[in-house]
């Protein structure tokens, strides 16, 4: 069932949010914001009540392993929403692998329904779902002091196009991963994003422009838990990017290691994987 859905052809939600934008959390009230998501949840959906949109670390293993406190929007993956393709650059490789279908809570039915809900929310009423996004940020920075925070959980929306504002809420610092190509990404000095090689031929050299530029590349290896990532990765310093979530604190013109989880253990041959061996 999630492979079929997976190869629906959806339009691009984030085309669609950025053809209707910008918003603004200010356009709105929070409480016009709360009741229209009140009436989407309880009066069209039966929800009990209305759900946050944040994912907190309390409930995402990696986001709590973060030194700094990390929250996230999780949406649904790719085209699994029935309605609207979150991932516009996502590959074969992996849409078939993707950890948030494959391992841990992705893969229960109601998180998956919650997420895919909270999809088809943002495209419906994005106002309203960017104005009370913003007031849990605020929310979250004022009971814990600064947070990070990454839009994109299972996603790769344009967030510089779609609510530049966002992207600048006090005491917030923000980070994210992507598959867009080179100029599809716009460059946000509080929005660092580290590119995610995938099997594609070209994405290693694209994964090296970037390193060779400044900025940073993600790499999934075959590398089992417990086992040392790779130093190196075609000549670039190799960090472990499966101890914590966040990305803010990474230095520049480096891999991000990551290990293969879920159905990607054992993937290599798929090219999504890559060897875990230094180079």
């Amino acid at each position: 069932m999630v492979g079929r859905r997976l190869q629906v052809k959806a339009p691009a939600l984030t085309t669609h949010l950025e053809r209707l934008g910008p918003f603004d959390p200010g356009a709105m009230s929070e409480r016009e914001a709360r009741a229209e998501a009140r009436a989407y949840y309880v009066g069209e959906h039966g929800y009990a009540s209305r759900p946050s949109l944040l994912t907190l670390p309390e409930s995402q293993h990696k986001l709590g392993m973060s030194k700094r406190r990390s929250v996230g929007l999780s949406l649904a993956v790719a085209s699994t929403s029935g309605d609207w393709n979150t991932c516009l650059w996502s590959t074969p490789g992996c849409r078939a692998v993707c950890v948030l279908l494959t391992a841990g809570k992705g893969t229960f039915p109601s998180v998956r329904e919650g997420r895919e809900l909270k999809t088809r929310f943002l495209a419906e009423h994005p106002q309203a779902f960017v104005t009370l996004l913003a007031a849990e940020l605020r929310a979250q920075v004022a009971r814990y002091g600064p947070i990070d925070f990454r839009p994109n959980v299972a996603s790769d929306l344009r967030w510089e196009r779609i609510a530049p504002a966002l992207l600048h809420i006090r005491g917030v610092r923000v980070y994210d991963y992507t598959k867009a190509p080179a100029g599809q990404r716009d460059i946000v000095a509080n929005y660092p994003l580290t590119f995610s090689v995938s099997e594609l031929e070209h994405s290693v050299e694209e994964a090296l422009e970037h390193l060779r530029s400044g900025t940073n590349a993600a790499v999934v290896f075959d590398t089992v838990k417990g086992h040392k990532l790779p130093a190196t990765w075609n000549g670039f310093k190799v960090v472990d990017g499966d101890k914590g979530d966040s990305r803010r604190d990474d230095p520049r013109s480096v891999v991000v290691g990551l290990r293969a989880k879920g159905d990607a253990r054992g993937g290599e041959s798929t090219g999504f994987v890559k060897e875990g061996v230094a180079s």
